[in-house]
């Protein structure tokens, strides 16, 4: 049997329903209703590192506005570190994901509440995280162009300077004598 269901973020997800028990995903790795200790888990994992990520993302907004790129390229080292436990632990969550009508359905109220939470906390913190990211990147294309301002007007100096050497040893006057 197959339903047509909402998920949490309100996307239309399909559902394969095998018993009221078990469901089977996707990618062919069943879920047990009856233990959804796992996703719990899996959860609290993924808060974990956005709280990481967000305290990074909170460093990497101080070393952009100290101009300090070293620590900026440490920061942002360590941020990919935890993207790729994001994507690991996001794997481990698609077949949840991928039934998540039936998970969601199947959870007492309890969990639903504490599985909300996390979602919730979740989600804040990436929003956080991408509005940061969004005006560091701001600070950092202004800084460029600063940069890029002020290396112009050196080089019009250097060509200014340049262009009157030129015209005064032109217009340089020799003197002679009489004769000569």
């Amino acid at each position: 049997m197959r339903l047509q269901s909402k998920n949490a973020t309100g996307m239309d997800a399909p559902v394969e329903e095998r018993s009221w028990m078990t469901i089977e995903a996707t990618n062919s790795k069943d879920i047990s209703l009856g233990d959804l200790g796992p996703l719990i888990d899996l959860l609290e994992q993924q808060r974990g590192l956005f709280e990481r990520m967000y305290s990074l993302s909170q460093q990497q907004a101080k070393s952009v506005a100290n101009d300090q790129t070293e620590w900026l390229l440490s920061i942002l080292a360590q941020r990919q570190k935890y993207t790729d436990e994001l994507a690991s632990l996001n794997a481990e969550l698609e077949p949840y994901r991928a039934s998540w009508s039936a998970v969601y359905a199947n959870l007492s109220d309890a969990y639903r509440h504490r599985v909300n939470k996390l979602i919730n906390g979740i989600q804040s913190l990436l929003s956080q995280i991408v509005e940061q990211d969004d005006h560091d990147q701001t600070c950092i294309r202004q800084n460029q162009k600063t940069i890029t301002n002020e290396l112009e007007k050196i080089d019009r100096a250097g060509e200014a300077h340049h262009a009157y050497r030129h015209k005064v040893a032109a217009s340089s006057v020799r003197l002679t004598d009489r004769q000569g």
